[in-house]
């Protein structure tokens, strides 16, 4: 519900309803979405469920997988475990990825390697990577060839700078107290 937010994000909702509406031409070329807020709280992860949710209801031939960006790293350093490796291998083939959190993870030489290889093949593969961040693209604390097929490959979604965590739980607590 774009209105929860309270102002205009209507530049948002149409990118999101042209990119479910025009899934498959999008898809053809590895097109994804860059979904932004510097708030926390804003909906980008909600936002990015509900696309995955949308279009694997639409389109069931292709296959879709969630990662944060920090669970990812832990699959990576489990590189003797065969249920990790089929993971990670899984979220480099898959249709459509939504990578959670992109900029939350510490830079580290290590971080930037296993991001670039996993975004470079999804990007050389055409396939579609929607990401979620606290941070614009160029803010991104990451290696500037990562950031550069992120921005290549994306369509961006700015999110309104509105909690939605903090306005739904400041409605719950007062439910509970006064009975609303």
């Amino acid at each position: 519900d774009w209105n929860i937010y309270g102002v205009d994000s209507e530049e948002s909702k149409k990118v999101v309803n042209a990119f479910l509406i025009k899934f498959p031409e999008v898809s053809e070329h590895g097109f994804g979405l860059y979904i932004y807020s510097k708030t926390k709280g804003s909906g980008k992860t909600m936002l990015s469920c509900c696309i995955i949710n949308e279009l694997a209801k639409r389109y069931v031939a292709y296959s879709y997988k969630f990662c944060s960006v920090p669970d990812l790293i832990e699959l990576t350093k489990d590189f003797h475990n065969q249920e990790a490796q089929k993971a990670v291998r899984e979220l480099y083939s898959c249709s459509v990825l939504v990578l959670d959190d992109i900029g939350a993870q510490m830079s580290k030489e290590w971080t930037n390697s296993v991001l670039y290889r996993l975004i470079n093949t999804r990007m050389n593969d055409k396939r579609v990577t929607i990401y979620t961040s606290n941070m614009e693209m160029d803010k991104l604390n990451l290696d500037e060839r990562i950031i550069d097929r992120i921005a290549a490959g994306t369509y961006k979604v700015s999110l309104p700078e509105v909690s939605i965590r903090q306005k739904e739980a400041l409605e719950r607590k007062r439910g509970v107290l006064y009975g609303r």
